[in-house]
């Protein structure tokens, strides 16, 4: 373990403000057109999300609570979580804090920045027990920017997005970015409503530095409308391992806002 000043919330503020700088407003309205060559179930979607006529969000703050364990059996531990993504440039800066055992305090922030990912894990705000990052984290980070475009709906029109056809309750989504790519089978209900994400893009941290790619799904419930769009609520984290399957994570949204300039 290593021993830093900087508390794991510091540094989420501290990079949520320097990729933040460089935005500047640009409004883009969604039109049905836009809709016209996409897969019928995301077609759908975006129609029932509400897209037509919204603007084009830039940026996404979005603060979640629930419930973290670490191991398959393991305790639940409440967590609360803040999120500032920065979609034009392909940011994600994520903070993560609850308490382990209940008693001591654990905060983690976890960015991807145009091509780069990196975890840091942090017990009693200043002991740094995981820093990881690497090709694994960097496609990684990239997936999971694509599995938060469930909470920003018009960024599934982004170009770096490309969908192909899989039948009328699903289909695939690419993302690429810095010369990577990253892809995802998603699920529909007869709604229109996104109820899973299925990847085998992303990487597992095995500790001491170590990974494994392991096939990762979260579904998703419960939608609202919020901010104007229908967005999921509710939804769960799942490593689907050889030896069996394990939820470690159960998400609700707190609050959810778009392009909350100063």
């Amino acid at each position: 373990m290593v021993a830093s000043r900087a508390s794991a919330r510091a540094i989420y503020l501290r990079d949520s403000l320097y990729y933040g700088r460089t935005v500047r407003r640009r409004i883009r309205i969604v039109t049905e057109e836009e809709l016209s060559g996409l897969p019928a179930p995301v077609r759908r979607y975006l129609m029932y999300a509400g897209v037509v006529g919204k603007e084009k969000a830039q940026t996404a703050r979005i603060s979640f609570e629930g419930e973290f364990r670490m191991r398959t059996g393991g305790k639940w531990m409440h967590v609360e979580t803040e999120q500032t993504s920065f979609l034009d440039d392909a940011v994600r800066v994520f903070y993560i804090k609850g308490r382990y055992l209940g008693v001591v305090p654990v905060s983690g922030r976890d960015l991807y920045a145009r091509g780069e990912g990196n975890m840091l894990i942090k017990l009693l705000s200043f002991l740094t027990i995981e820093n990881a990052s690497g090709p694994e984290m960097n496609q990684s980070g990239l997936v999971t920017f694509l599995n938060d475009m469930v909470m920003i709906p018009t960024a599934f029109l982004d170009e770096r997005v490309a969908w192909s056809a899989i039948d009328d309750r699903s289909a695939r989504a690419t993302l690429s970015d810095r010369g990577m790519s990253v892809s995802a089978v998603i699920h529909f209900n007869e709604s229109g409503e996104i109820v899973n994400f299925v990847t085998e893009d992303r990487y597992h941290s095995e500790g001491g530095g170590r990974s494994r790619n392991v096939k990762w799904s979260t579904p998703f419930g419960n939608y609202r409308e919020i901010t104007g769009v229908r967005v999921p609520t509710e939804g769960e984290a799942l490593w689907h391992f050889d030896e069996g399957d394990f939820c470690y994570a159960r998400f609700r949204l707190k609050d959810l806002r778009y392009d909350a300039f100063e």
